[in-house]
């Protein structure tokens, strides 16, 4: 039973505007969004700029940036001797192949997942304006 707040809500309106947006989706990096062409032209054109920025990001900036740090770091911790492997400088110095490889493959990871986050975000931003847009329409 619907509380007073939301008594005068018409849950079955929203269920079928909701299930018609959920019929005509495409995927984008595993991210399902729905048919935006019903949104006006200037949110339209913002979304899809926004959305294809993201697509063609393939998360390397991050990842070079998360190697780059991670190298650094390693070699400022084996110069100083706060950090030694191995008793052996030259092998220590080595290993930053290594660890370069390792933090590069970790920070593209970790950019690939931000960039979901951010598709996700936005295809449930577009799927209320959309809901929203149904409303309105079904109210006039």
């Amino acid at each position: 039973m619907p509380t007073q707040l939301y008594k005068n809500i018409d849950y079955t309106r929203i269920a079928k505007a909701s299930e018609q947006i959920n019929q005509d989706m495409k995927r984008v990096r595993g991210v399902e969004f729905p048919n935006y062409d019903r949104l006006p032209d200037p949110e339209k054109t913002k979304r899809e700029a926004q959305i294809g920025e993201l697509a063609s990001d393939c998360g390397c900036k991050t990842g070079g940036r998360i190697a780059a740090i991670a190298v650094l770091l390693y070699v400022v911790l084996t110069y100083f001797g706060l950090l030694n492997i191995t008793p052996n400088q030259t092998t220590n110095y080595l290993l930053t192949i290594l660890v370069f490889i390792v933090a590069a493959i970790v920070g593209k990871l970790v950019g690939l997942m931000k960039i979901k986050q951010q598709l996700t975000t936005i295809s449930n931003e577009i799927r209320a304006e959309i809901l929203q847009l149904r409303l309105a329409d079904t109210q006039q």
